[in-house]
């Protein structure tokens, strides 16, 4: 936080299996489901970081609007730790793309350096954040290889998380 006890920094989530899981018998919006589950240790490591950072969804869902994912949220118990939605269906753009990251840096009118990318999606979540200059952390419980052998930082339990952004300094 900086001085004024105001929050500086924004974590963005990708939202389906990275927050969500992804059920590939399920299709149509996420709050229609017959399956709805978050992903291991999602709702206590936000509840953990979300004093300390906004916290955001930047997702490609083509099914889901931001008030049905809110309502997926609020029905697993993490709308409260979620301060802003941006999903395809409402913006108009997707992930990679640089009219995807430069809608939500308008949005937020923050600069890059203030946002760290968090998701699955090596190709759509790492690289179209590295793109447009934010910092990305690709969650990884594969332990999949970058399919660029670049380094990237990644973790595989949502219970690691808080510490890996200890070590990212944020400008």
């Amino acid at each position: 936080m900086d001085p004024s006890g105001n929050k500086k920094s924004v974590l963005l989530f990708d939202w389906g299996n990275t927050l969500m899981k992804v059920f590939p018998d399920q299709s149509g919006p996420m709050k229609t489901w017959t399956k709805i589950e978050v992903m291991p240790h999602v709702r206590e490591t936000l509840n953990l970081l979300h004093p300390e950072w906004i916290i955001a969804i930047a997702t490609n869902a083509e099914n889901s609007s931001e008030e049905d994912i809110r309502e997926v949220l609020r029905n697993v118990d993490l709308l409260s730790s979620v301060d802003k939605i941006y999903c395809y269906r409402n913006i108009g753009f997707k992930k990679p793309s640089r009219d995807f990251f430069h809608y939500i840096l308008q949005d937020l009118n923050i600069e890059p350096e203030k946002i760290i990318m968090i998701g699955d999606d090596y190709q759509a979540d790492v690289q179209g954040a590295r793109n447009n200059q934010i910092r990305a952390i690709w969650y990884n419980p594969g332990r999949k290889t970058a399919p660029d052998h670049q380094p990237v930082d990644q973790f595989g339990d949502f219970r690691k998380l808080q510490d890996l952004l200890k070590q990212v300094n944020l400008q």
